[in-house]
């Protein structure tokens, strides 16, 4: 297929030929990666994560959510007011998948065709981990974080007010995004004081950008008193954390960039340098932003494609003095991270068709009898874990009401005043027909029928008289290897 366009230069035919530019090279790579995410959202079982977020918005009106429940999240709510808006007009959660890939496409359309960078990079990128998976067919927040910033990077010397805008919804898809989108600004308006663009309505654009973020804050914070999930971690003293923070920052890049830990440090250091060299200091803080982040709070596995959200998105705002630095030492890095990131790619997609990612879809449809003669179940814990039943929320979207007589919310609030394990004695006193029992492990060892049923907080079941009938479990991949085990045990007398 032929067409002309006037981005990316790398993409502009030769002076004089006459010949228009052709891009079928990159329509085909936007066809196979629209087929790729296609392919795989209908084998993707969602897990809690994903079913939380859903839970929250069919449950609560919009000021319930942004002035109450999202706190407990330390999230800002874009996701969830997007979420709301379907519900409400009837949209499944199975179709909400289908959404979540048709925004990564779109955001993928805007790198693949509009980046400056060289076409084979380009048409590369599109399938490593985080951008073909993680933030494509897992439906959470972070699915909106590279159509936004891509799109910024695009505004970025053209309009500052919708420049301003797509950086505002940035910063409410997450505290990640808010970091990236509020050092990608300070860069913006520290260029325009150095005469580097003239801006239009540069007061406007400013207004609108410092009220999203405060909205983005104030959506998140401050912590309730009574929250519980990593209050350890809230609650440490300032100093401690900052004290901290460099090292743990470092650890976060490190983790972000290379797979296995023999390549992360040399990756590291040369992202460090070769961002340095595009323009000074300046250009590190949105890559440093997200990783000091990280390095104050804490960061999980899904966190870490912001870190090559946030370098990618400074080098298109920054490429042409870093195209300076594109030689055949920088190419090999690039290579081996890209190698690095499409093997994980491949990796996830595999597991994710051969394994379940996720027990609810399983567990609900065989749950779906006793819920439909009103048979009682209730809710517990088999195993110590910090955070309790919460995978149970995964259950939640295939009923239309709370199916655990010992939980009767939609969602989970992480409050002190959580008290569904405590409420279990007097929910087995009504002789409930199934109990489930929430499994979780976090030490890449498979569930074993042998070694796990064996625990003691499934001891008193076992002496009423229950019995294990059935066993659901979802594994999800990282890198080469399992993260996590979320299982559901089930009980029946």
């Amino acid at each position: 297929m032929a067409a002309t366009i006037a981005l990316p230069s790398t993409l502009v035919a030769e002076s004089g030929s006459g010949t228009r530019l052709r891009l079928w090279p990159e329509w085909l790579t936007l066809c196979l990666y629209a087929a790729i995410v296609a392919y795989a959202i209908p084998f993707h079982e969602p897990w809690a994560d994903e079913a939380q977020a859903w839970q929250m918005a069919r449950a609560l009106s919009v000021h319930d959510l942004f002035f109450h429940a999202l706190r407990y999240e330390g999230s800002p709510g874009l996701w969830h007011l997007l979420l709301h808006g379907l519900i409400r007009l009837h949209v499944s959660y199975t179709a909400m998948h289908w959404l979540t890939g048709l925004v990564a496409v779109c955001g993928m359309s805007l790198f693949i065709f509009f980046a400056p960078f060289p076409r084979w990079f380009r048409l590369i990128l599109p399938f490593s981990v985080f951008f073909a998976f993680q933030y494509a067919v897992v439906a959470r927040s972070y699915v909106l974080a590279p159509l936004l910033a891509f799109a910024a990077a695009i505004f970025w010397k053209r309009n500052a007010v919708l420049l301003a805008i797509m950086l505002g919804l940035l910063a409410n898809t997450s505290l990640h995004g808010f970091a990236l989108a509020a050092a990608l600004g300070i860069v913006y308006f520290v260029e325009t004081r150095r005469g580097l663009h003239e801006p239009n309505y540069p007061r406007i654009a400013l207004l609108i950008l410092v009220a999203f973020l405060a909205f983005a804050l104030l959506t998140a914070l401050p912590t309730p008193p009574d929250l519980t999930f990593d209050d350890e971690v809230l609650r440490k003293p300032l100093g401690e954390h900052l004290a901290a923070s460099p090292f743990l920052a470092f650890a976060f890049l490190l983790r972000a960039f290379a797979h296995p830990w023999q390549l992360a440090l040399p990756l590291v250091l040369a992202t460090l340098w070769l961002a340095y060299r595009i323009g000074g200091k300046l250009y590190l803080l949105p890559l440093l932003s997200v990783a000091m982040l990280s390095g104050l709070g804490y960061w999980n596995y899904w966190h870490l494609g912001f870190a090559s959200l946030a370098l990618i998105t400074t080098a298109w705002i920054a490429w042409r003095p870093l195209q300076r630095t594109w030689n055949w030492p920088v190419i090999s890095i690039v290579a081996i991270w890209l190698a690095l990131q499409i093997g994980s790619s491949v990796f996830a997609f595999v597991w994710d068709h051969a394994y379940a990612y996720s027990p609810d879809k399983a567990a609900a449809k065989y749950l779906t009898h006793f819920v439909d003669n009103g048979l009682p179940i209730a809710l517990t814990v088999a195993n110590k874990s910090e955070v309790g039943a919460f995978h149970s929320v995964g259950l939640g979207p295939y009923f239309d009401h709370p199916i655990f007589i010992n939980q009767q919310r939609l969602y989970w609030v992480w409050t002190t005043h959580e008290h569904t394990q405590e409420q279990l004695n007097a929910a087995l006193d009504q002789n409930p027909a199934a109990i489930v029992a929430m499994f979780y492990r976090h030490d890449n060892h498979r569930f074993d029928r042998s070694r796990d049923l064996d625990i003691r907080r499934l001891h008193p079941l076992y002496e009423r008289g229950y019995g294990v009938t059935q066993v659901f479990c979802g594994e999800k991949p990282e890198d080469f290897g399992l993260r996590e085990e979320i299982c559901e045990i089930v009980l029946e007398r």
